[in-house]
């Protein structure tokens, strides 16, 4: 079949496809079409909207308004995810035997109105750390994101296009988000809970004198929440907070609704941030794990259509409560601790007993169940994150009448690794 066949059958389907399920269309007479497998990159910005093909032949698009002429003479329907860029990999019927693909890029010529349908409205409140990231790569996955924020200086200076913090990637993306019209900021509470469904809360949470973790901000959000809630929406905590948090949250929301006279209903998750810094972009977009912690099969299902652009390729996301979320991230963080903690313990040994710490690493390390992270000696832990988050799960412990010894003992050895 021409080329100019084959345009003339893409341009005929173009007009009467609308929003309707798509066939995919054999690419000659003689052989069925090669499978095609589209392959999410969450790395690639949306500055062009791009579509993919779709699994296979036989298969159909829901979502799809388009079909062009491929590099094999196909006409086949297309698919949007929400204006990122998908590779397709095409087997071909000389390479199949050697596990070979050959790689092609689509671009469409027309925008997806399905597509600018599935735009999420995202208020995230707290512009600083973990709120940047999640803002800019949410809006980067095409989605409507306010970001909120008391510092009226910081939100000035975001709206010009400085980056308060260093991460690599980072001040690329807040500024083309921001061109793009994805990403705005402000100081408006208001407009912030009336802007979408969605609503995190991603605001500091510093240790207070005895260790325990200072909720005043991450309630004080709630609060605002409470006041300026007109409609149904999820609040989701990414700020790293002890176990119960949640129950605190929706009870300040509840109390200014009840002040209110107000019945709306809304559900609080939590949803816990695994960022490294320096990595921060590349671990939201492409995170080994996804925990949200729910209450009902709908929050769940809302937080599975929120991450679905970051988890295509393989199942990420791990739903299970609340609480045991919270304490996911508090746990994730002590278990590192504990290493840094154990192996600064066995140097120490190593010296009194006249061993070499460094072949005891590689020797421990080489176990796929230890591993190499986190086990070379040092000056011992530190940053923001191991010390409150330590410290801060030892206190919640004390309250319910535990007595967490080995987090006690990490903390002991980490604080005389130091003097040392």
């Amino acid at each position: 079949m021409s080329g100019t066949a084959t345009r003339r059958r893409a341009s005929a389907r173009r007009a009467d496809c609308g929003r309707t399920a798509l066939q995919t269309i054999p690419h000659s007479d003689r052989e069925p079409a090669p499978p095609a497998t589209a392959f999410f990159h969450p790395g690639f910005p949306p500055t062009r909207r791009y579509l993919g093909l779709l699994h296979g032949p036989g298969t159909r698009s829901e979502t799809g308004i388009n079909a062009l002429s491929c590099e094999f003479g196909d006409t086949v329907p297309l698919f949007s995810c929400r204006g990122r860029f998908l590779s397709v990999r095409h087997h071909t019927s000389h390479l199949a035997r050697d596990r070979h693909y050959r790689s092609t890029r689509y671009e469409a010529d027309e925008a997806d109105e399905a597509d600018e349908a599935s735009t999420l409205n995202i208020a995230i409140f707290g512009s600083g750390y973990v709120g940047l990231v999640t803002a800019a790569c949410f809006s980067d996955a095409g989605n409507d994101v306010r970001c909120v924020d008391i510092d009226a200086a910081r939100v000035e200076g975001l709206t010009l296009g400085d980056c308060p913090i260093h991460e690599p990637g980072l001040p690329d993306l807040l500024e083309a988000n921001a061109q793009a019209g994805r990403l705005r900021f402000t100081t408006s509470a208001a407009q912030g809970v009336a802007h979408g469904l969605y609503r995190f809360i991603a605001v500091g949470t510093p240790p207070c004198e005895d260790g325990s973790a200072d909720l005043q901000y991450v309630l004080a959000v709630a609060n605002s929440k409470g006041q300026h809630m007109r409609e149904q929406h999820l609040v989701i905590g990414k700020s790293t907070v002890p176990v119960g948090a949640a129950d605190h949250v929706h009870a300040t929301i509840a109390s200014q609704l009840h002040a209110r006279d107000a019945r709306i209903a809304f559900e609080v998750v939590s949803n816990p941030e695994f960022l490294k810094e320096g990595a921060a972009v590349s671990d939201f977009n492409n995170p080994d794990r996804i925990v949200v912690g729910v209450s009902s099969p709908k929050a769940t299902q809302l937080m599975l259509t929120l991450y679905a652009p970051f988890n295509r390729n393989h199942d990420r996301v791990i739903v299970m409560h609340v609480r045991s979320s919270e304490l996911t991230k508090y746990a994730a963080n002590a278990m590192l601790a504990n290493k840094i903690s154990f192996m600064n313990e066995m140097a120490n040994v190593a010296d009194a007993l006249g061993a070499k710490i460094e072949k005891v690493r590689l020797g421990i390390g080489s176990d796929p169940r230890i591993g190499f992270q986190f086990i070379y000696p040092g000056c011992g832990y530190g940053g923001s994150c191991f010390p409150k988050n330590v410290k801060a799960l030892i206190q919640t412990t004390a309250k319910v009448g535990y007595r967490t010894a080995v987090l006690e003992s990490l903390e002991a050895v980490n604080h005389r690794q130091k003097k040392t």
